[in-house]
């Protein structure tokens, strides 16, 4: 960018090209002085590395990725032994239920033959149309009153 001045015209930089410049310059400064390594850098600078730290080969992430695996199927069939176990408990209370049904269910049956015994149905003779009559009997009623 062209400035016009007393002398004539001097070139510049803009001002966000200048603070670009200046961010851009302090960043390379500090990666040549060894500073902030963990952001610009592979982070492991001049310090020692702790073993938790240390990098992993393929072979040995494979070796991680496996034993993940058979405990995810370990976990698998004790879920799948749970529930065995559980479908054959709730079998077995079926099973219960439905004995203790057909147990009641003849005891209801043998109260209700007791009852039906017991019980007797008597019709009214008045209640039956045409009155049967009997051989040499009324069964017109006088009324006796004078």
């Amino acid at each position: 960018m062209k400035i016009k001045t007393a002398d004539g015209e001097m070139n510049v930089t803009s001002q966000g090209q200048g603070t670009l410049n200046t961010v851009l310059g302090a960043v390379g400064t500090a990666a040549a002085l060894g500073f902030g390594t963990g952001i610009l850098g592979n982070g492991r600078g001049n310090r020692q590395m702790s073993e938790d730290e240390k990098p992993v080969t393929r072979y040995e992430m494979g070796l991680i990725r496996e034993s993940i695996a058979k405990d995810n199927e370990i976990a698998l069939l004790k879920a799948n032994m749970y529930t065995d176990r559980a479908a054959a408990g709730i079998q077995s209370q079926i099973a219960m239920q439905q004995t203790w049904n057909a147990v009641q269910q003849n005891n209801i049956a043998t109260m209700q033959k007791m009852l039906g015994d017991i019980t007797k149905f008597v019709v009214p003779i008045t209640s039956i149309d045409p009155v049967p009559t009997t051989a040499g009997t009324s069964t017109t009623t006088t009324n006796s009153g004078n």
